[in-house]
């Protein structure tokens, strides 16, 4: 029994090559859209990243106001605590005030009748 042919030889390596240009160009266009989803993903990581900075730049302007917001009410508070210290102060003053002349009108109503006998009899 006789050998393959030379024509069969150049016949079955034509295939094997052709089998490997297939594999080949299945390969490439593996490797071309892993290309393209890298460089989607690559895109939509950049975009993510922009929105995390401005969404991290607006919690700071946010967290900025609240502490400004806070700092006005604790001031408001202790004013509005210094105010009501010195209206107690001033009611306090008042009610001294009003016993003292409570007294006072108490003492002239008691010895202007003595004085007013002293002096006509």
């Amino acid at each position: 029994m006789a050998g393959p042919t030379q024509a069969q030889k150049l016949n079955d390596l034509e295939r094997r090559v052709d089998s490997v240009a297939a594999e080949m160009r299945f390969n490439e266009n593996i490797i071309l859209r892993n290309e393209t989803l890298l460089s989607e993903l690559a895109e939509v990581s950049y975009q993510l990243k922009a929105r995390q900075d401005v969404f991290d730049e607006r919690m700071t302007q946010m967290m900025s106001a609240l502490q400004h917001n806070h700092e006005d009410i604790e001031a408001l508070r202790r004013e509005q605590i210094k105010s009501h210290t010195e209206v107690m102060n001033s009611v306090k003053s008042l009610e001294q005030w009003k016993w003292y002349m409570m007294g006072a009108i108490t003492l002239v109503a008691f010895i202007a009748p003595m004085i007013l006998d002293f002096m006509f009899h």
